[in-house]
């Protein structure tokens, strides 16, 4: 999306899946922003706190972040840390929230509300799908929280739901990968399923190989913020800053235009 459809408002077309693979880059940082599509990304997920799992960004990061890509920015609706069961009040602010990031030109809201008893809260994915309109909407690794996934990948079809991102209900998509293959087998075209969690380049083929085609990652590395040098102590102990690894990002995307072209016969 251009930097003047964000700030027109212009409602983009929902984003449909090519006949390649899709690598999507989780970014925080405007900068990192613009390496991952100088490098090659297909979409980004823009959050703050991406220690803590990803929460909502700014409007600023968000706006200056649309000003600066063209390619399709998915936006973290997530009010707080410490898990997904969000109270009355916590809810209307995602809402807020996510009323916002679609004004401001966003491709679409990533979310993923669950009720005390660990289940897909569908009544509050139903208010986005409405809110969302044409634009994507995404349930995120939340997902990989609930009990079993067959009943649940019915309700996000049903709710309109484009895509999933899971790591298959294990803590890495490697070790979920049987069960990725299962769920995109099981969805077809119906949703999309994209793999995430511990993403790397080297593990691109093995997941590629099972038939999956969207891929989700941080593809970072830490770096010290020099304000921190020689400090007495840091306000967290998840205080540490990192960027986008320019290198590991390039090689993933070298990867998939590999066994893309391969499994195309070419």
């Amino acid at each position: 999306m251009s930097g003047d459809a964000a700030r027109s408002g212009q409602l983009p077309p929902r984003t449909s899946t090519p006949t390649g693979s899709v690598l999507e880059v989780a970014v925080a940082d405007v900068e990192d922003a613009i390496a991952a599509q100088r490098s090659g990304a297909d979409r980004l997920e823009l959050n703050s706190g991406m220690p803590l799992g990803g929460l909502t960004p700014s409007l600023g990061l968000l706006r200056e972040t649309l000003a600066e890509v063209a390619i399709p920015v998915v936006v973290m609706v997530r009010p707080r840390p410490g898990g997904f069961c969000y109270s009355a009040r916590q809810w209307r602010v995602a809402l807020h929230d996510a009323e916002a990031i679609l004004a401001a030109g966003a491709a679409g809201v990533v979310c993923g509300p669950l009720d005390p008893q660990r289940r897909i809260d569908g009544l509050r994915m139903a208010e986005l799908r409405d809110l969302c309109g044409p634009r994507d909407l995404v349930f995120h690794r939340a997902f990989d929280l609930l009990p079993e996934w067959e009943g649940p990948l019915a309700q996000l079809i049903d709710l309109g739901v484009d895509r999933l991102l899971t790591s298959g209900q294990q803590p890495q998509a490697l070790a979920g990968l049987t069960r990725l293959q299962a769920m995109q087998e099981w969805a077809g075209t119906r949703l999309a399923i994209v793999a995430g969690s511990g993403v790397r380049a080297a593990s691109l083929a093995t997941l590629h190989a099972s038939g999956l085609r969207q891929f989700h990652g941080t593809f970072s590395r830490p770096i010290e913020d020099p304000g921190y040098d020689d400090a007495p102590f840091r306000f967290a102990d998840n205080d540490h800053l990192r960027e986008l690894d320019r290198n590991e990002l390039n090689a993933a995307v070298l990867e998939l235009q590999r066994l893309d072209t391969s499994a195309a016969g070419g």
